[in-house]
């Protein structure tokens, strides 16, 4: 398992850019140059990625030595590819695991997880606890709750993403946010307020941010140089 990283074990002391790497080309891209993706950690999609999972074992090795890397094999109904079962999900990750960082993994998993994110922190694991719903943004009670079962896990990092219909739901989630002591956070929108929310959150302590390096996978996602330079504008 790879080492630290003071953009993410900094928890806010600056907004981290998160690259999110779902396809062949990005992962061949990455193994050229990491930096030229343009993030500070790689989230790899391993749901997106699990029908070449022979150029990943070829290729992730060599990105893990320049690059943190954050492992997530996504639950279908949270934009995960491939309707891929738990146990499949779990053994993608089991299996590029020594390269990572830091495993993201779904509220919605974590009883099914069971004891095997123990095992994960007792190795030094770093672990995001997610919640994603690219229909709406659930009311303040089930935002609060996903982050109260992330703070149980032992999670790191509770991450949070909803789409944002309009500026009372950008203005909504932004109060839960800053209310929010429990743990860090990381918070972004998808949809119509979604790249202005990514600004904001990322401006307001958002301490993991997602962009993508050329192809998006999700709506909102700002290109991650262009996000980086408007953040040092900021």
């Amino acid at each position: 398992m790879q080492g630290g990283n003071s953009a993410f074990e900094g928890f806010g002391s600056r907004p981290a850019v998160v690259v999110t790497l779902h396809s062949g080309d990005l992962l061949r891209r990455a193994s050229g140059s990491a930096a030229s993706l343009g993030g500070d950690l790689i989230e790899v999609r391993l749901d997106a990625l699990a029908p070449q999972s022979e150029a990943l074992a070829e290729h992730l090795p060599e990105i893990a030595k320049s690059i943190p890397l954050i492992l997530t094999a996504r639950y279908p109904s949270e934009g995960g590819e491939g309707k891929l079962t738990w146990k499949t999900r779990r053994s993608l990750i089991d299996r590029f695991v020594e390269f990572a960082f830091a495993v993201d993994i779904e509220a919605r998993s974590l009883d099914a997880a069971g004891g095997w994110l123990e095992e994960l922190r007792s190795a030094g694991m770093k672990l995001v606890v997610s919640h994603h719903d690219f229909e709406g943004l659930p009311e303040n009670g089930r935002i609060e709750e996903a982050v109260a079962r992330a703070a149980e896990s032992g999670a790191d990092v509770a991450k949070l993403a909803y789409r944002l219909e309009n500026p009372q739901h950008l203005s909504r989630l932004l109060r839960v946010f800053c209310a929010e002591k429990r743990l860090p956070l990381a918070a972004m929108g998808m949809g119509p307020m979604g790249r202005l929310s990514r600004l904001v959150f990322a401006r307001c302590g958002s301490v993991l941010n997602y962009a993508h390096a050329g192809e998006a996978n999700a709506p909102g996602q700002w290109e991650a140089s262009r996000f980086r330079g408007l953040l040092g504008e900021l």
